[in-house]
């Protein structure tokens, strides 16, 4: 992962819209808000036929699409196969004790299947979704990866790396490295009891939404650069659309970044966030997030204000202290939340 971010253009300040797989999932995949698409968790409903999805505007342009997806939160029931031609969702032999929602595959099965799929379309344009899900809670890496000095999570994530190298070795052996662009994004991200929540759902600190995403084409996309604008995971749709030159849908508050990706100035912009987890699962306050590049305003039962610049690791909360920038921060959360 780390030679393929080189080999393009990393954001350094990407930002999850909510700490959850399925309606990150549809962001992504539509350049839409949560609010704006319906899915704000998981298992709970599926994303409708109102918005395009990046595999159907593909499809429409004559490329062929497939997804190959490690979880059940995932599951084509939840509308995200809208537009694939292939969406493998088999989460395989089962066991009875366990919830739907926990079922997955691990990184080689899913490898597996992308590989046998690429194998068919050398030929031919395609667009093809690879996802994988061990780094998530339980921590149970292959045995390969269990080391002493090694953290179980961190197992996980180096057992992904040997899956993303066998896709971009399969890639140079087709001699198609040079005509594909690569997006790596993360869906959202992890807690270890900074905040009081290990795993991701409850929150939405940094900790929770900060993300890897990188893009990367030799031949499109500068080598070697970092840009620290914060950018949103709902600015991939335009982003990938700007770049193959296809129409974006109308009305869309996601941005395209294509600008920054070809060397231009990218503008700062602030970022929105939310749960519904903890409201949905305890009755608990929802979680809503907005996020600058100094400062980080959280909508709770009780406010919380982070000036990121002094205090990256969100520890103190300033808002008694800043007051005017609170009340300011409130005021463009709620117009961000209500044009939605």
């Amino acid at each position: 992962l780390d030679s393929l971010a080189a080999r393009g253009t990393l954001f350094e300040d990407a930002l999850a819209q909510v700490p959850l797989t399925t309606p990150s999932h549809c962001s992504i995949m539509t350049g839409r808000y949560p609010r704006e698409h319906g899915v704000r968790d998981n298992g709970a409903n599926a994303l409708g036929p109102s918005h395009p999805t990046l595999a159907g505007i593909f499809k429409e342009h004559g490329y062929d699409t497939a997804a190959f997806v490690a979880s059940f939160v995932l599951d084509s029931r939840f509308g995200l196969e809208r537009g694939f031609d292939t969406y493998s969702d088999d989460m395989g032999e089962v066991a009875f004790k366990t919830q739907p929602l926990e079922w997955q595959q691990p990184a080689d099965v899913v490898t597996d299947r992308a590989l046998a799929w690429l194998e068919g379309e050398k030929d031919r344009p395609f667009f093809c979704w690879v996802h994988y899900y061990d780094p998530h809670q339980p921590y149970a890496p292959p045995p390969a990866f269990r080391k002493p000095n090694l953290e179980p999570y961190d197992g996980e994530l180096a057992f992904v790396d040997t899956q993303v190298k066998r896709l971009l070795d399969w890639f140079e052996a087709a001699k198609l490295t040079g005509r594909t662009l690569i997006v790596v994004v993360g869906d959202h991200g992890e807690a270890f009891g900074e905040h009081g929540e290990n795993g991701h759902s409850n929150f939405v600190y940094d900790v929770n939404l900060h993300v890897p995403m990188f893009f990367s084409h030799p031949a499109v996309i500068p080598a070697a650069k970092r840009l620290p604008a914060i950018v949103e995971l709902v600015d991939v749709f335009p982003t990938v659309l700007d770049l193959f030159g296809f129409k974006p849908p109308a009305g869309l508050m996601s941005r395209s970044l294509a600008v920054g990706l070809a060397g231009g100035k990218l503008q700062d912009a602030a970022s929105y966030s939310e749960s519904e987890f903890s409201f949905n699962s305890f009755g608990w306050a929802e979680q809503r997030a907005l996020t600058t590049t100094q400062w980080k305003y959280v909508s709770s039962v009780k406010p919380e204000l982070f000036d990121r610049l002094n205090d990256p690791r969100e520890r103190e909360n300033v808002i008694a202290k800043q007051p005017k920038v609170a009340a300011k921060m409130l005021a463009e959360l709620k117009a961000r939340y209500e044009a939605m």
